[in-house]
């Protein structure tokens, strides 16, 4: 039997309750404090966790010459990360305002980007805290669409895209037909877009990644080229930074160089999406334990 109340199943309500004692402990130890403390919780527990073998099997095929050591570290750098990441984004709204959590870099390739006036399109994938990769934008006051894979709690997806909202200001649409429209009524009038690229998407194209075959959304390869809008990629990492003691992210963008036109669309989008991945690939390979390992990434998962 299935027990409903207000339109919610009462798991949703149980789901949403956790949560919101989650978040008063993690405002109630502050930041840095809630930050460190769930990072350790998570690197401790998370590899006794049944789910973390797909983070064991994800590195051994993506990566087959590292040592079972350097695989273990990852592992646990990523639970360390993850627990990071979701203490932070109760805190979302202060770090959003204010810069001396972030070193930003690159940003001059988004004005070159933004001077074309034809609206940009950011990329990334689920380094360290994603959730913080809008402030690369942020100086520069533009209107952007954001898009995300909606959480399987509606409750839960409600607060989480409150959140978002509150810090950043942008629109924020769920993954499916109706995101990929608004992205497209946005960038018909000048505005950007910005989505995650790195997840599986059985609806996509085949695209190498670590030399694997995978399945990749195409969409953001097929709205550059169809509007001829320039392609911001950005990365995020967490590393210490001399000049700025309390910066807890270094964010990065540079242009995208679209491969030579073929004169052929479906290729065309085709080299583009790979370039993207190659991209993604590289800086995954520069910092592994801060990448999302736990997603089932390729064909066969």
């Amino acid at each position: 039997m299935k027990f409903i109340f207000f339109g919610y199943r009462l798991r949703h309500w149980l789901e949403v309750a956790a949560l919101f004692l989650y978040v008063g402990i993690c405002l109630l130890l502050g930041l840095k404090i809630a930050s460190a403390l769930w990072g350790f919780v998570a690197r401790t527990i998370g590899p006794y966790l049944g789910i973390s073998r797909r983070i064991r099997r994800n590195v051994a095929r993506a990566m087959p010459d590292i040592s079972a050591e350097e695989c273990a570290a990852i592992e646990k750098s990523v639970w360390d990360n993850a627990g990071r990441a979701t203490a932070e984004i109760i805190h979302l709204k202060r770090l959003a305002n204010n810069d001396k959590y972030f070193t930003i870099t690159g940003t001059e390739h988004i004005q070159a980007a933004i001077d074309k006036g034809k609206g940009v399109v950011f990329m990334s994938g689920h380094f360290a805290n994603w959730e913080m990769l809008p402030k690369a934008a942020q100086t520069f006051e533009i209107e952007c669409n954001i898009t995300y894979r909606q959480a399987n709690n509606p409750l839960v997806d409600r607060w989480l895209t409150n959140q978002r909202h509150s810090a950043w200001g942008h629109t924020f649409s769920p993954k499916g037909q109706n995101a990929a429209k608004t992205m497209i009524r946005f960038l018909k009038v000048g505005k950007s877009v910005a989505t995650l690229v790195d997840q599986k998407e059985n609806q996509g194209i085949e695209a190498k990644f670590f030399d694997l075959p995978a399945m990749t959304t195409p969409a953001p390869a097929q709205l550059a080229l169809r509007y001829g809008v320039p392609v911001i990629l950005a990365t995020i990492t967490r590393e210490p930074n001399p000049d700025n003691p309390e910066s807890l992210f270094h964010i990065h963008s540079r242009p995208l160089q679209p491969p030579p036109a073929t004169g052929n669309t479906q290729q065309d989008i085709a080299l583009m999406t790979q370039s993207i991945n190659d991209f993604l690939e590289a800086h995954i390979r520069k910092r592994p334990g801060e990448w999302l390992w736990l997603h089932n990434r390729w064909s066969d998962d």
